[in-house]
């Protein structure tokens, strides 16, 4: 009889145990979450308003990983601010800083693109970024003819202000 109890509370043990760590382990999935970088939250909450804004500023810096979020975001039809050609200089900016996804992404969102197209979008990117990202606008950068101008974020355009002089 003194093993009975034993073996029940042996048995507990072993449940509040298990129970422990699969706990634990469900926590170390939130933790993982928490690191997820800024440009990767907004991409995946679809968070496109702040997700164009951040990551302009941080392409026009010359930053590679701002340059892919900003060519994702464009390059997704179903976003407010789609602009194909914007996205595919973008892309290649990215690309073309080492950003190692960026090749990849492009060449699985836009599969057909000719030759030609690409040496054009080539000489852009080479353009912009000698620019110090000043010029990096395409044919699709200006503002959509016929549009009803609502919602107005469809008017954003990534480039650099001038300084005003004093």
């Amino acid at each position: 009889m003194s093993n009975k109890p034993f073996s029940i509370s042996y048995f507990l043990v072993l449940i509040f145990l298990l129970l422990l760590f699969l706990s634990s382990v469900g926590r170390a999935h939130d933790f993982k979450d928490a690191r997820m970088d800024q440009l990767e939250y907004l991409y995946a909450r679809h968070d496109d308003d702040r997700l164009v804004k951040i990551a302009c500023a941080r392409a026009l810096n010359g930053d590679a990983q701002g340059a892919f979020y900003l060519g994702a975001v464009l390059s997704e039809p179903e976003s407010l601010y789609y602009r194909p050609k914007t996205a595919f200089l973008w892309l290649t900016i990215a690309k073309n800083s080492g950003y190692k996804i960026a090749h990849t992404f492009t060449y699985l969102v836009f599969p057909s693109l000719s030759k030609k197209e690409i040496e054009i979008n080539a000489r852009l990117a080479e353009q912009c970024k000698k620019s110090n990202f000043n010029d990096c606008l395409t044919s699709d950068s200006i503002n959509r003819l016929g549009s009803l101008g609502w919602p107005p974020q469809i008017k954003f355009i990534c480039k650099k202000h001038k300084q005003m002089e004093r």
